[in-house]
């Protein structure tokens, strides 16, 4: 499932790929959704809540994985 902090990162890297500079409500909407890594450039940050978000999908399907074998 896409979250709205999956999607602000999307936005955000697809403008610095862009060579264009992220709108600063979604850099504000990252450091806000993410405290701890405020301090991050925008771009690491964003691939920090992918990452994120990356990992949670995988130990959901983990946990799938699990319940049905058992």
């Amino acid at each position: 499932m896409t979250t709205a902090k999956t999607i602000v990162a999307v936005r955000v890297l697809t403008a610095i790929n862009n060579k264009q500079h992220p709108e600063e409500r979604d850099v504000f909407l990252l450091r806000a959704y993410c405290p701890d890594q405020r301090d991050l450039a925008p771009d690491e940050l964003a691939c920090a809540v992918i990452q994120e978000a990356m990992e949670r999908r995988q130990e959901a399907r983990n946990g799938r994985a699990l319940s049905q074998n058992a």
